[in-house]
């Protein structure tokens, strides 16, 4: 099923992506707006696929990291 990525935040992209002040960047997947950066909406499905692509990169690409945490905890 096609996500609605006119109206909600359903992916992100350079453009879109707030960075850490080191470079890095968190990616917020979440069934609502915890009001942090860079927040992924699930649009209400339990389940789905993530995919990055990281295009002509200007160096070393870091091993990402998923990490599953209470929605309350995410402003922290």
């Amino acid at each position: 099923q096609t996500l609605d990525y006119v109206n909600r935040p359903v992916s992100r992209n350079r453009a879109t992506t707030t960075l850490e002040a080191d470079g890095s960047f968190r990616m917020v997947v979440a069934h609502a707006d915890p009001g942090v950066p860079n927040w992924i909406d699930t649009e209400g499905h339990p389940f789905g696929t993530l995919f990055f692509r990281f295009f002509l990169p200007e160096g070393v690409v870091e091993p990402l990291v998923a990490e599953v945490v209470p929605f309350d905890q995410l402003r922290t």
